[in-house]
């Protein structure tokens, strides 16, 4: 049980169990953050449903033929990109 020390039925080991719990700051700290866990939990549950993005670039390169030790020049480069994304929770 959770009060097991409640079934020695002992007023003096109640009132040192209660008195323990009351002055343990570990114990209040731990329990805070519980509740403020549970309470991030509830934030991210009600954002939760359909996300999606996109994200679209371009790029137009030319390098110089000397980084490639040619005398000519290198061709150009376009380069493109698209990215699509989806989630549901």
């Amino acid at each position: 049980p959770e009060d097991w020390w409640q079934l020695y039925q002992d007023q003096r080991l109640n009132e040192l169990v209660r008195q323990a719990l009351s002055a343990n700051t570990d114990l209040r700290v731990a329990a805070a953050n519980i509740a403020t866990a549970r309470a991030q939990v509830e934030v991210a549950e009600s954002q939760g449903g359909f996300n999606g993005g996109v994200k679209l670039g371009a790029q137009r390169l030319q390098e110089s033929g000397e980084a490639f030790l040619l005398p000519e020049k290198v061709p150009v480069a376009n380069i493109g990109e698209a990215i699509i994304s989806a989630s549901y929770q």
